[in-house]
């Protein structure tokens, strides 16, 4: 089942919302829409989002609620990730 959800969210995240898999790291995507990036790391069912424009962050929210209706988002300056503390 998890191997299942992976496929679908990498489908959606290099398909539909068009990020682009790193190639030294296939765990990372990023897009670039002008001279703005948006990096999305990926970790089980874990994602962290992060760009220098808000905007940019809301639209990748809100493509994964158009695909995966419920979603929790955490906003803030200091984030708990995979064990770690991640200050802004």
């Amino acid at each position: 089942m998890a191997r299942l959800y992976y496929d679908d969210l990498d489908h959606t995240i290099q398909e539909k919302m068009e990020l682009t898999q790193n190639q030294y790291d296939p765990c990372i995507h990023n897009r670039w829409n002008g001279d703005e990036k948006v990096i999305m790391r990926v970790h089980v069912d874990k994602l962290k989002i992060s760009s220098r424009s808000k905007e940019r962050i809301n639209e990748v929210i809100d493509n994964l609620r158009n695909v995966y209706d419920e979603i929790t988002v955490y906003f803030g300056d200091e984030h708990n990730y995979l064990g770690m503390t991640l200050p802004l």
